[in-house]
């Protein structure tokens, strides 16, 4: 699929209406890299970020950028260049959930020339009713104090 095809599919899913809320997660093999400075090891005049401009417009977030603002990490290389054109997006509602986001070696894997990308998004508390049907409840703030 072309990364164009990809952006507008993501774009028309994003703004799809619903009657109820929508969050959304959207990862690949870019191809590109976001930021020219930060997202490769040989910074370049290339200027991505208005690739992503339909991503950006549909309220989603890089969650590597937002857990780790100013780091220099890749999630590809061809052992001359590194870069990171392997993302993780998701709806902006989702950020105060992120809780973590890791690259793993694959090689040894998939003999693969990108790394695995992990995101931690702990959802348990931004999907409505979660805990309705279940044995198990969150524990209250009160509950969080008396411990």
């Amino acid at each position: 699929m072309l990364l164009q095809d990809s952006f507008q599919i993501i774009e028309t899913a994003c703004k799809e209406l619903s009657s109820q809320p929508r969050l959304h997660i959207a990862t690949r093999d870019w191809n590109i890299s976001v930021n020219r400075f930060l997202d490769q090891e040989l910074p370049n005049t290339s200027f991505n970020i208005n690739k992503f401009s339909k991503l950006l417009n549909s309220d989603l977030q890089d969650v590597y950028r937002h857990i780790h603002p100013q780091a220099w990490n890749f999630s590809w290389s061809n052992g001359q260049v590194a870069t990171r054109i392997d993302h993780i997006w998701m709806s902006r509602a989702l950020t105060e959930y992120a809780l973590s986001f890791e690259f793993y070696n694959s090689d040894l894997i998939t003999n693969s020339d990108h790394k695995i990308l992990v995101a931690h998004i702990n959802v348990t508390d931004a999907i409505p009713n979660n805990w309705s049907h279940s044995l198990q409840t969150p524990i209250t703030l009160a509950e969080k104090e008396h411990k």
